[in-house]
């Protein structure tokens, strides 16, 4: 088991992830919302990499060079189909 001092350097890496991802993030707002116990260091440390993975996943939106590309395709031809039936009308 880790030591507290150990636990509460790994509680304060993630809070700095944590701002990284959301520089407008309130700790003590978090805890009152949360009510995380800081007492615990362990329960501290598991619920902050809990809410950092929940940002990560949030903020993951971009997408790789295929996807994107398969994006611009399909608006192409979509595009495409709608200018054909403004200049043809619907068949």
């Amino acid at each position: 088991m880790p030591k507290k001092k150990d636990s509460y350097k790994e509680a304060c890496s993630e809070i700095v992830h944590i701002c990284r991802l959301f520089p407008g993030w309130d700790f003590s707002e978090w805890l009152i919302k949360e009510e995380v116990d800081i007492t615990q260091a362990s329960s501290l440390v598991s619920s902050l990499k809990e809410y950092r993975q929940q940002l990560e996943m949030d903020n993951h939106v971009i997408q790789d060079d295929d996807e994107t590309e398969q994006i611009v395709r399909e608006g192409m031809r979509i595009h495409s189909l709608l200018i054909k039936q403004q200049m043809y009308g619907e068949d």
